[in-house]
Protein backbone atom coordinates (compact mmCIF):
# COMPACT_ATOMS: atom_id res chain seq x y z
CA UNK A 1 0.00 0.00 0.00
CA UNK A 2 3.08 2.48 0.84
CA UNK A 3 4.83 1.47 -2.44
CA UNK A 4 1.30 2.03 -4.26
CA UNK A 5 1.10 5.41 -2.91
CA UNK A 6 4.53 6.56 -3.51
CA UNK A 7 3.99 6.00 -6.77
CA UNK A 8 1.07 8.07 -6.90
CA UNK A 9 2.84 10.90 -5.75
CA UNK A 10 5.59 10.31 -7.86
CA UNK A 11 3.39 10.46 -10.81
CA UNK A 12 1.36 13.33 -9.31
CA UNK A 13 4.70 15.49 -8.92
CA UNK A 14 5.65 14.43 -12.52
CA UNK A 15 2.51 15.42 -13.86
CA UNK A 16 2.66 19.14 -11.95
CA UNK A 17 6.24 19.24 -13.69
CA UNK A 18 5.20 18.97 -16.61
CA UNK A 19 2.63 21.59 -16.37
CA UNK A 20 5.21 24.19 -14.72
CA UNK A 21 7.62 23.60 -17.66
CA UNK A 22 4.62 23.83 -19.61
CA UNK A 23 3.75 27.40 -18.14
CA UNK A 24 7.06 28.53 -18.09
CA UNK A 25 7.51 28.13 -22.01
CA UNK A 26 3.69 29.68 -22.00
CA UNK A 27 4.94 33.26 -20.30
CA UNK A 28 8.34 33.32 -21.65
CA UNK A 29 6.52 33.53 -24.75
CA UNK A 30 4.25 35.76 -24.18
CA UNK A 31 7.01 38.20 -22.88
CA UNK A 32 8.85 37.87 -26.23
CA UNK A 33 5.77 38.70 -27.98
CA UNK A 34 3.83 41.27 -26.12
CA UNK A 35 6.17 42.28 -24.26
CA UNK A 36 9.14 42.28 -26.27
CA UNK A 37 10.49 45.97 -25.16
CA UNK A 38 9.95 45.67 -21.21
CA UNK A 39 13.24 45.34 -20.57
CA UNK A 40 14.63 46.80 -23.68
CA UNK A 41 18.28 48.16 -23.23
CA UNK A 42 20.72 49.47 -25.73
CA UNK A 43 22.70 45.78 -26.48
CA UNK A 44 18.75 43.96 -26.74
CA UNK A 45 17.92 46.82 -29.51
CA UNK A 46 20.41 46.25 -31.21
CA UNK A 47 19.98 42.51 -31.98
CA UNK A 48 15.96 44.18 -33.19
CA UNK A 49 17.63 46.39 -35.55
CA UNK A 50 20.10 43.95 -36.65
CA UNK A 51 17.37 41.89 -38.09
CA UNK A 52 16.48 44.98 -40.71
CA UNK A 53 19.74 44.68 -42.21
CA UNK A 54 19.72 40.47 -42.10
CA UNK A 55 16.38 41.17 -44.22
CA UNK A 56 18.17 43.84 -46.37
CA UNK A 57 21.14 41.70 -47.21
CA UNK A 58 18.92 38.44 -48.20
CA UNK A 59 19.28 36.79 -45.12
CA UNK A 60 23.22 37.25 -44.76
CA UNK A 61 25.39 39.50 -42.27
CA UNK A 62 26.10 42.33 -44.48
CA UNK A 63 29.87 43.76 -45.17
CA UNK A 64 29.01 46.42 -43.35
CA UNK A 65 27.50 45.93 -40.45
CA UNK A 66 29.76 46.36 -37.33
CA UNK A 67 29.34 43.47 -35.19
CA UNK A 68 30.33 43.57 -30.84
CA UNK A 69 32.70 39.98 -30.39
CA UNK A 70 30.57 37.67 -32.42
CA UNK A 71 29.41 36.91 -36.17
CA UNK A 72 25.76 35.59 -36.05
CA UNK A 73 25.26 32.60 -38.31
CA UNK A 74 22.34 31.23 -36.13
CA UNK A 75 21.29 33.27 -33.70
CA UNK A 76 17.56 35.00 -33.18
CA UNK A 77 18.25 37.83 -35.79
CA UNK A 78 19.19 35.22 -38.18
CA UNK A 79 15.76 33.50 -37.44
CA UNK A 80 13.78 36.52 -37.07
CA UNK A 81 14.62 38.09 -40.38
CA UNK A 82 13.27 35.20 -42.28
CA UNK A 83 9.91 35.65 -40.17
CA UNK A 84 10.03 39.42 -40.24
CA UNK A 85 8.37 39.40 -43.74
CA UNK A 86 5.72 37.25 -42.83
CA UNK A 87 4.38 39.37 -40.03
CA UNK A 88 3.90 43.10 -41.80
CA UNK A 89 7.97 44.06 -41.16
CA UNK A 90 7.66 43.78 -37.42
CA UNK A 91 11.08 43.50 -36.23
CA UNK A 92 9.95 43.30 -32.34
CA UNK A 93 7.68 40.88 -33.06
CA UNK A 94 9.85 39.08 -35.28
CA UNK A 95 12.20 38.54 -32.80
CA UNK A 96 9.63 37.70 -30.03
CA UNK A 97 8.77 34.58 -32.47
CA UNK A 98 12.39 33.75 -33.18
CA UNK A 99 13.07 33.70 -29.42
CA UNK A 100 10.41 31.91 -28.80
CA UNK A 101 11.17 29.08 -31.37
CA UNK A 102 14.60 29.03 -29.82
CA UNK A 103 13.88 28.29 -26.36
CA UNK A 104 11.27 25.50 -27.46
CA UNK A 105 13.74 23.90 -29.63
CA UNK A 106 16.15 24.29 -26.78
CA UNK A 107 13.59 22.59 -24.58
CA UNK A 108 12.99 19.65 -27.09
CA UNK A 109 17.35 19.27 -27.15
CA UNK A 110 17.70 19.26 -23.29
CA UNK A 111 14.57 16.39 -22.86
CA UNK A 112 16.13 14.25 -26.04
CA UNK A 113 19.33 14.61 -24.04
CA UNK A 114 18.35 13.77 -21.02
CA UNK A 115 16.11 10.72 -21.73
CA UNK A 116 19.48 9.62 -23.68
CA UNK A 117 21.28 9.83 -20.78
CA UNK A 118 18.51 7.58 -18.66
CA UNK A 119 17.51 10.44 -16.03
CA UNK A 120 14.08 9.43 -16.10
CA UNK A 121 10.69 11.05 -16.52
CA UNK A 122 11.06 12.69 -12.79
CA UNK A 123 14.63 13.92 -13.36
CA UNK A 124 14.41 14.91 -16.80
CA UNK A 125 10.78 17.54 -16.37
CA UNK A 126 13.16 18.31 -12.99
CA UNK A 127 16.36 19.31 -14.85
CA UNK A 128 14.28 21.10 -17.57
CA UNK A 129 12.09 22.79 -14.92
CA UNK A 130 15.20 24.29 -13.14
CA UNK A 131 16.94 26.02 -16.58
CA UNK A 132 13.58 27.75 -16.89
CA UNK A 133 13.88 29.56 -13.20
CA UNK A 134 16.59 28.99 -11.17
CA UNK A 135 18.20 32.48 -13.03
CA UNK A 136 18.11 35.60 -11.30
CA UNK A 137 14.50 37.62 -12.09
CA UNK A 138 16.79 39.96 -13.11
CA UNK A 139 16.74 39.08 -16.55
CA UNK A 140 20.62 38.37 -17.54
CA UNK A 141 20.18 34.63 -17.46
CA UNK A 142 17.09 34.81 -19.37
CA UNK A 143 18.44 37.55 -21.87
CA UNK A 144 20.58 34.45 -22.52
CA UNK A 145 18.31 31.86 -23.20
CA UNK A 146 14.91 32.59 -23.24
CA UNK A 147 13.91 36.61 -23.80
CA UNK A 148 14.18 39.18 -26.07
CA UNK A 149 17.74 38.79 -27.88
CA UNK A 150 18.33 34.88 -26.28
CA UNK A 151 22.60 35.53 -27.12
CA UNK A 152 23.64 31.93 -26.23
CA UNK A 153 20.75 29.96 -27.10
CA UNK A 154 22.62 28.52 -30.20
CA UNK A 155 25.72 27.99 -28.36
CA UNK A 156 24.03 25.80 -25.32
CA UNK A 157 21.66 24.14 -28.33
CA UNK A 158 25.20 22.89 -30.13
CA UNK A 159 26.18 22.29 -26.45
CA UNK A 160 23.52 19.65 -25.65
CA UNK A 161 24.09 18.21 -29.68
CA UNK A 162 28.17 17.88 -29.55
CA UNK A 163 27.37 16.12 -25.73
CA UNK A 164 24.34 13.75 -27.33
CA UNK A 165 26.98 12.82 -30.46
CA UNK A 166 29.53 12.17 -27.65
CA UNK A 167 27.30 9.80 -25.80
CA UNK A 168 26.28 7.93 -29.25
CA UNK A 169 29.63 7.25 -30.12
CA UNK A 170 30.70 5.91 -25.94
CA UNK A 171 27.76 3.68 -27.02
CA UNK A 172 28.95 2.67 -29.92
CA UNK A 173 32.48 2.48 -28.52
CA UNK A 174 33.95 4.96 -31.13
CA UNK A 175 33.22 7.81 -33.31
CA UNK A 176 32.13 7.06 -36.86
CA UNK A 177 32.40 8.90 -39.73
CA UNK A 178 29.14 10.19 -39.33
CA UNK A 179 29.70 11.80 -35.95
CA UNK A 180 32.98 13.18 -37.23
CA UNK A 181 31.71 14.93 -40.26
CA UNK A 182 28.51 16.22 -38.17
CA UNK A 183 30.27 17.53 -35.12
CA UNK A 184 33.42 19.26 -37.18
CA UNK A 185 30.76 20.62 -39.85
CA UNK A 186 29.18 22.15 -36.37
CA UNK A 187 32.71 23.06 -35.14
CA UNK A 188 33.42 25.34 -38.06
CA UNK A 189 29.73 27.13 -37.56
CA UNK A 190 30.77 27.70 -34.12
CA UNK A 191 33.98 29.03 -34.47
CA UNK A 192 32.66 31.60 -36.88
CA UNK A 193 30.61 32.83 -34.45
CA UNK A 194 33.72 33.34 -31.64
CA UNK A 195 34.81 31.62 -28.84
CA UNK A 196 31.86 31.29 -26.87
CA UNK A 197 31.31 27.15 -28.25
CA UNK A 198 34.90 26.69 -27.43
CA UNK A 199 34.53 27.59 -23.16
CA UNK A 200 30.88 26.78 -23.46
CA UNK A 201 31.22 22.99 -24.42
CA UNK A 202 34.69 22.02 -26.34
CA UNK A 203 36.77 22.81 -23.19
CA UNK A 204 34.73 21.10 -21.03
CA UNK A 205 34.50 17.60 -23.22
CA UNK A 206 38.07 17.77 -23.40
CA UNK A 207 38.88 18.59 -20.05
CA UNK A 208 35.79 15.52 -19.63
CA UNK A 209 37.58 12.76 -21.79
CA UNK A 210 41.01 13.29 -20.29
CA UNK A 211 39.28 12.41 -16.88
CA UNK A 212 37.45 9.23 -18.23
CA UNK A 213 40.73 8.11 -19.90
CA UNK A 214 42.40 8.74 -16.69
CA UNK A 215 40.20 6.51 -14.58
CA UNK A 216 40.09 3.96 -17.69
CA UNK A 217 44.21 3.75 -17.10
CA UNK A 218 43.49 3.30 -13.74
CA UNK A 219 41.11 0.13 -14.58
CA UNK A 220 43.10 -1.20 -16.82
CA UNK A 221 45.99 -1.59 -15.02
CA UNK A 222 43.80 -3.26 -11.81
CA UNK A 223 42.40 -5.83 -15.16
CA UNK A 224 46.26 -6.49 -16.06
CA UNK A 225 47.42 -7.41 -13.07
CA UNK A 226 44.22 -9.10 -12.70
CA UNK A 227 45.18 -11.24 -15.51
CA UNK A 228 43.12 -9.23 -18.41
CA UNK A 229 45.01 -9.99 -22.12
CA UNK A 230 47.02 -7.73 -23.71
CA UNK A 231 45.41 -7.61 -26.67
CA UNK A 232 41.99 -6.67 -25.05
CA UNK A 233 43.69 -3.89 -23.23
CA UNK A 234 45.62 -2.60 -25.91
CA UNK A 235 42.42 -2.21 -28.22
CA UNK A 236 40.30 -0.71 -25.71
CA UNK A 237 43.59 1.82 -25.27
CA UNK A 238 43.45 2.74 -28.92
CA UNK A 239 39.47 3.59 -28.30
CA UNK A 240 40.08 6.10 -25.94
CA UNK A 241 42.68 7.82 -27.41
CA UNK A 242 40.36 8.13 -30.61
CA UNK A 243 37.84 9.90 -28.69
CA UNK A 244 40.54 12.21 -27.08
CA UNK A 245 41.67 13.15 -30.83
CA UNK A 246 38.07 13.71 -31.50
CA UNK A 247 37.42 16.61 -28.94
CA UNK A 248 40.72 18.08 -29.74
CA UNK A 249 40.12 18.36 -33.60
CA UNK A 250 36.79 20.00 -32.75
CA UNK A 251 38.59 22.05 -30.48
CA UNK A 252 41.27 22.93 -32.67
CA UNK A 253 38.90 23.74 -35.81
CA UNK A 254 37.02 25.86 -34.03
CA UNK A 255 39.57 28.33 -32.71
CA UNK A 256 41.01 27.65 -36.22
CA UNK A 257 38.00 29.08 -37.55
CA UNK A 258 37.75 31.67 -35.14
CA UNK A 259 41.26 33.26 -35.55
CA UNK A 260 40.53 33.00 -38.92
CA UNK A 261 37.22 34.67 -39.39
CA UNK A 262 38.44 37.17 -36.65
CA UNK A 263 34.93 36.66 -34.96
CA UNK A 264 35.57 37.44 -30.84
CA UNK A 265 39.06 37.83 -30.76
CA UNK A 266 38.89 39.48 -27.62
CA UNK A 267 42.74 40.24 -26.24
CA UNK A 268 43.68 39.15 -22.87
CA UNK A 269 46.54 38.75 -20.46
CA UNK A 270 47.67 37.19 -17.28
CA UNK A 271 46.44 37.95 -13.74
CA UNK A 272 48.50 36.09 -11.21
CA UNK A 273 49.48 38.60 -8.94
CA UNK A 274 45.64 39.58 -8.61
CA UNK A 275 43.77 36.83 -8.95
CA UNK A 276 42.31 36.14 -5.72
CA UNK A 277 41.36 40.04 -4.67
CA UNK A 278 39.50 39.61 -8.59
CA UNK A 279 37.73 36.66 -7.69
CA UNK A 280 36.82 38.01 -4.45
CA UNK A 281 35.68 41.03 -4.90
CA UNK A 282 34.40 40.68 -8.71
CA UNK A 283 34.09 37.10 -10.31
CA UNK A 284 32.39 35.33 -7.07
CA UNK A 285 29.91 38.18 -6.66
CA UNK A 286 29.01 38.26 -9.94
CA UNK A 287 28.56 33.97 -9.92
CA UNK A 288 26.29 34.33 -7.11
CA UNK A 289 24.01 36.77 -8.79
CA UNK A 290 23.47 33.76 -11.55
CA UNK A 291 21.21 31.92 -9.08
CA UNK A 292 17.98 33.48 -7.29
CA UNK A 293 19.43 34.09 -3.82
CA UNK A 294 18.37 37.29 -3.37
CA UNK A 295 14.57 36.40 -3.68
CA UNK A 296 14.53 32.71 -2.56
CA UNK A 297 17.76 32.03 -0.43
CA UNK A 298 16.68 28.86 1.14
CA UNK A 299 15.18 27.17 -1.44
CA UNK A 300 18.09 28.20 -3.89
CA UNK A 301 20.57 26.38 -1.69
CA UNK A 302 18.99 23.26 -0.71
CA UNK A 303 18.96 23.30 -4.64
CA UNK A 304 22.68 24.03 -4.84
CA UNK A 305 23.06 21.43 -2.30
CA UNK A 306 21.05 19.07 -4.11
CA UNK A 307 22.94 19.66 -7.10
CA UNK A 308 26.40 18.75 -5.24
CA UNK A 309 25.07 15.40 -3.52
CA UNK A 310 23.75 14.33 -7.32
CA UNK A 311 27.35 14.81 -8.75
CA UNK A 312 29.05 13.21 -5.62
CA UNK A 313 26.80 9.95 -6.45
CA UNK A 314 27.07 10.46 -10.51
CA UNK A 315 31.46 10.06 -9.81
CA UNK A 316 31.13 7.59 -7.45
CA UNK A 317 28.86 5.60 -9.95
CA UNK A 318 31.17 6.02 -13.05
CA UNK A 319 34.22 5.26 -10.50
CA UNK A 320 32.91 2.25 -9.45
CA UNK A 321 31.73 0.76 -13.05
CA UNK A 322 31.33 2.76 -15.71
CA UNK A 323 29.47 -0.04 -18.00
CA UNK A 324 26.66 -0.06 -15.24
CA UNK A 325 23.63 -0.08 -17.75
CA UNK A 326 23.98 3.28 -19.13
CA UNK A 327 26.03 4.99 -15.98
CA UNK A 328 29.13 5.75 -18.62
CA UNK A 329 26.87 7.95 -20.23
CA UNK A 330 26.63 10.17 -16.89
CA UNK A 331 30.59 11.31 -18.03
CA UNK A 332 28.75 13.97 -20.65
CA UNK A 333 27.34 15.92 -17.39
CA UNK A 334 30.75 16.19 -16.31
CA UNK A 335 31.03 19.21 -18.77
CA UNK A 336 28.14 21.28 -17.30
CA UNK A 337 30.62 22.09 -14.03
CA UNK A 338 33.74 22.00 -15.74
CA UNK A 339 32.47 24.66 -18.22
CA UNK A 340 31.44 26.87 -15.23
CA UNK A 341 35.04 26.16 -13.94
CA UNK A 342 36.85 27.27 -17.18
CA UNK A 343 34.70 30.90 -17.33
CA UNK A 344 35.62 31.39 -13.19
CA UNK A 345 39.43 30.07 -14.10
CA UNK A 346 39.40 32.41 -17.25
CA UNK A 347 37.84 35.49 -15.58
CA UNK A 348 39.98 35.00 -12.46
CA UNK A 349 43.89 34.16 -13.67
CA UNK A 350 42.99 36.75 -17.02
CA UNK A 351 42.20 40.44 -17.69
CA UNK A 352 39.67 38.73 -19.37
CA UNK A 353 36.24 40.92 -18.21
CA UNK A 354 33.60 39.17 -16.17
CA UNK A 355 30.22 39.33 -16.20
CA UNK A 356 27.43 37.01 -14.83
CA UNK A 357 26.48 36.33 -18.20
CA UNK A 358 29.21 34.03 -18.34
CA UNK A 359 28.75 31.92 -15.66
CA UNK A 360 25.59 30.93 -17.46
CA UNK A 361 26.81 27.21 -17.05
CA UNK A 362 25.84 27.19 -13.32
CA UNK A 363 22.28 27.16 -14.22
CA UNK A 364 22.97 24.25 -16.04
CA UNK A 365 25.01 22.11 -13.77
CA UNK A 366 22.29 23.01 -10.43
CA UNK A 367 19.78 22.05 -12.51
CA UNK A 368 21.37 18.89 -14.13
CA UNK A 369 22.77 17.90 -10.84
CA UNK A 370 19.47 17.96 -9.47
CA UNK A 371 18.23 15.91 -12.48
CA UNK A 372 20.09 12.80 -11.40
CA UNK A 373 19.75 13.32 -7.94
CA UNK A 374 16.28 12.29 -8.44
CA UNK A 375 17.01 10.18 -10.79
CA UNK A 376 19.21 7.98 -8.59
CA UNK A 377 16.80 8.59 -5.42
CA UNK A 378 13.63 6.51 -7.41
CA UNK A 379 11.05 6.77 -4.96
CA UNK A 380 12.80 7.97 -2.42
CA UNK A 381 13.04 11.25 -4.54
CA UNK A 382 9.71 12.66 -2.92
CA UNK A 383 11.21 15.50 -0.80
CA UNK A 384 13.57 16.95 -3.76
CA UNK A 385 11.07 17.09 -5.88
CA UNK A 386 8.73 18.55 -3.71
CA UNK A 387 11.63 21.53 -3.16
CA UNK A 388 11.41 21.85 -6.97
CA UNK A 389 8.03 22.28 -7.37
CA UNK A 390 7.87 24.48 -4.53
CA UNK A 391 10.64 26.48 -6.36
CA UNK A 392 9.34 26.68 -9.68
CA UNK A 393 5.69 27.53 -8.61
CA UNK A 394 6.94 30.95 -6.46
CA UNK A 395 9.41 32.30 -9.56
CA UNK A 396 7.03 31.75 -11.99
CA UNK A 397 4.57 34.62 -10.84
CA UNK A 398 7.94 36.71 -9.78
CA UNK A 399 8.62 36.79 -13.05
CA UNK A 400 5.02 37.36 -14.43
CA UNK A 401 5.65 40.30 -11.98
CA UNK A 402 8.60 41.49 -13.35
CA UNK A 403 8.34 41.20 -17.32
CA UNK A 404 4.12 42.06 -17.53
CA UNK A 405 2.45 43.67 -14.25
CA UNK A 406 5.60 46.49 -13.71
CA UNK A 407 6.56 46.88 -17.89
CA UNK A 408 6.77 50.48 -18.01
CA UNK A 409 7.98 50.71 -21.49
CA UNK A 410 5.81 53.33 -22.77
CA UNK A 411 7.01 55.75 -19.59
CA UNK A 412 10.34 55.67 -20.90
CA UNK A 413 12.06 58.61 -22.33
CA UNK A 414 13.07 56.75 -25.13
CA UNK A 415 9.53 55.87 -26.00
CA UNK A 416 8.39 59.24 -25.74
CA UNK A 417 11.60 60.16 -27.99
CA UNK A 418 10.75 58.16 -30.70
CA UNK A 419 6.73 59.29 -30.94
CA UNK A 420 7.65 62.85 -30.56
CA UNK A 421 9.97 62.16 -33.64
CA UNK A 422 6.81 60.62 -35.46
CA UNK A 423 4.26 63.15 -34.58
CA UNK A 424 6.58 65.77 -35.92
CA UNK A 425 7.48 63.83 -38.68
CA UNK A 426 10.97 63.47 -38.07
CA UNK A 427 11.96 60.08 -39.36
CA UNK A 428 15.98 60.23 -38.98
CA UNK A 429 18.40 61.18 -35.71
CA UNK A 430 21.75 60.20 -33.63
CA UNK A 431 22.90 60.04 -30.82
CA UNK A 432 25.17 57.71 -28.53
CA UNK A 433 25.21 54.06 -28.87
CA UNK A 434 23.12 53.65 -25.20
CA UNK A 435 20.30 55.70 -26.99
CA UNK A 436 20.24 55.44 -30.58
CA UNK A 437 19.09 51.41 -31.22
CA UNK A 438 17.33 51.63 -28.43
CA UNK A 439 14.61 54.85 -29.26
CA UNK A 440 14.77 52.99 -32.97
CA UNK A 441 13.64 49.40 -31.40
CA UNK A 442 11.09 51.56 -29.09
CA UNK A 443 9.61 52.55 -32.06
CA UNK A 444 9.75 49.51 -33.62
CA UNK A 445 11.94 51.21 -36.86
CA UNK A 446 9.15 53.79 -37.71
CA UNK A 447 11.70 56.05 -36.75
CA UNK A 448 15.66 55.17 -37.34
CA UNK A 449 18.41 57.01 -34.87
CA UNK A 450 21.71 55.44 -35.42
CA UNK A 451 24.91 55.85 -32.98
CA UNK A 452 27.43 58.12 -33.25
CA UNK A 453 30.28 57.90 -30.74
CA UNK A 454 29.96 61.24 -29.42
CA UNK A 455 27.90 64.75 -29.89
CA UNK A 456 31.06 66.09 -30.46
CA UNK A 457 32.35 64.66 -33.29
CA UNK A 458 29.18 63.42 -34.71
CA UNK A 459 31.12 60.40 -36.05
CA UNK A 460 29.37 57.09 -36.77
CA UNK A 461 29.89 54.53 -34.16
CA UNK A 462 31.41 51.26 -35.21
CA UNK A 463 29.30 48.77 -32.54
CA UNK A 464 26.74 47.35 -33.69
CA UNK A 465 25.46 49.39 -36.37
CA UNK A 466 25.89 49.71 -40.49
CA UNK A 467 28.21 51.90 -42.26
CA UNK A 468 25.17 52.11 -45.21
CA UNK A 469 23.28 54.45 -42.41
CA UNK A 470 25.61 57.27 -42.46
CA UNK A 471 26.83 59.75 -44.83
CA UNK A 472 28.31 59.45 -47.76
CA UNK A 473 26.38 56.80 -47.98
CA UNK A 474 22.99 58.03 -46.84
CA UNK A 475 21.83 60.99 -48.33
CA UNK A 476 22.50 64.87 -45.96
CA UNK A 477 19.35 65.87 -47.66
CA UNK A 478 16.54 66.34 -45.11
CA UNK A 479 15.41 67.83 -41.69
CA UNK A 480 17.56 65.23 -39.41
CA UNK A 481 16.80 64.97 -35.46
CA UNK A 482 20.37 64.81 -32.91
CA UNK A 483 18.70 63.45 -29.34
CA UNK A 484 20.84 64.58 -26.64
CA UNK A 485 20.48 63.68 -22.85
CA UNK A 486 21.89 66.23 -20.31
CA UNK A 487 25.26 64.60 -19.47
CA UNK A 488 25.92 64.74 -23.65
CA UNK A 489 24.77 68.36 -23.49
CA UNK A 490 28.60 70.02 -23.36
CA UNK A 491 29.91 67.56 -25.98
CA UNK A 492 26.89 68.57 -28.22
CA UNK A 493 27.60 72.33 -27.47
CA UNK A 494 30.90 72.07 -28.69
CA UNK A 495 29.62 70.90 -31.94
CA UNK A 496 27.37 73.53 -32.26
CA UNK A 497 30.28 75.81 -32.06
CA UNK A 498 32.59 73.90 -34.01
CA UNK A 499 29.75 73.68 -37.15
CA UNK A 500 26.99 76.48 -36.25
CA UNK A 501 24.39 74.22 -38.01
CA UNK A 502 20.93 75.56 -38.93
CA UNK A 503 18.23 74.45 -36.13
CA UNK A 504 15.13 74.01 -37.32
CA UNK A 505 13.19 73.19 -33.91
CA UNK A 506 13.78 71.76 -30.63
CA UNK A 507 11.64 69.47 -28.81
CA UNK A 508 11.63 68.06 -25.44
CA UNK A 509 10.80 63.94 -24.66
CA UNK A 510 11.18 62.57 -21.11
CA UNK A 511 14.94 63.32 -20.53
CA UNK A 512 16.00 64.07 -24.27
CA UNK A 513 16.66 67.49 -25.90
CA UNK A 514 15.78 66.81 -29.30
CA UNK A 515 17.70 68.97 -31.85
CA UNK A 516 16.04 69.70 -35.58
CA UNK A 517 18.45 69.85 -38.63
CA UNK A 518 18.13 71.53 -41.81
CA UNK A 519 20.33 67.87 -42.95
CA UNK A 520 22.58 65.64 -41.93
CA UNK A 521 25.69 66.73 -39.92
CA UNK A 522 27.20 63.00 -39.24
CA UNK A 523 29.57 61.46 -41.18
CA UNK A 524 30.94 57.79 -40.93
CA UNK A 525 34.67 58.55 -40.29
CA UNK A 526 36.48 62.03 -40.25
Amino acid sequence: MKKVFIQKVILLAGVMLGVLCLGYIGLYSYINIAHYTSAMEADVASEAVFVTSLYDNHFIEPDTWYESTACRLISSPNFAALIYPLVGKDMNFAMGISCSLLMVGLAVVMLLYFGQIGLGVGGSLSALLLVFCLGSIDGESQKMLFLFASYYVSHIITMFLILMLYNRALKDGKVNSIIWITSLYIAFFNGIQGMHGCIFCYFPLIVTEVLRMLVYLVKAKRQRMSGTTETFLLKRLIQRYEFLLWTVAMTALSLFTTKIFGAGNVSTTRNLRHAPEKFVSVVWPLVCRVLNFQVSPVLVTLLVAGAIAGYIWTIKRLLSDDRLGNAFLYWSTLAFPISLALWIFLSTFTTFEAASRYYLSLILAVSIGNGLLVSCLGAASVPVLAIIIVYGSTTLPMLEKNYIENDSSFDTSAYKAAIWMMENGYEYGYSTFDHANYITAMANDRVKVRAVNSMDDMEGCKWLTDSDWYPPVKSTEGATCYIVTPYLMEDFANFMNRYEPEVIEVGQAGDYTIYVMDHDYTVWER
